[in-house]
């Protein structure tokens, strides 16, 4: 298994935290939420599209340093960060989503 993976050219780590997704991130244009155990990533590409990321926590401890995992990616590029990160709530696990 790789390291890493490819969103539209955009070279994510699998295995990360938050504290070090944080220097890869085009601060005026990224977003790094939590959300109950998931991480929302996204960011802008150099084509000034988004991308997006679903990680999940994979202890119990959820601070910026504990270690998460991907578990979605976009296959797609967003016109901007707000579609981007409403993708990202699409693929989590929640009361209202739970075909996923």
């Amino acid at each position: 298994m790789l390291d890493k993976v490819i969103v539209n050219k955009y070279e994510l780590k699998r295995y990360t935290t938050i504290q070090q997704l944080e220097p890869y991130c085009n601060s005026d244009y990224a977003a790094i939420i939590t959300y109950g155990k998931y991480v929302f990533f996204t960011d802008m590409n150099l084509r000034k599209k988004y991308i997006a990321a679903v990680y999940e926590f994979f202890t119990d401890w959820r601070e910026d340093y504990s270690p998460i995992k991907i578990t979605a990616t976009a296959d797609k590029i967003f016109k901007d960060n707000g579609h981007a990160i409403e993708w990202c709530f699409k693929q989590v696990k929640t009361p209202a989503n739970k075909s996923r």
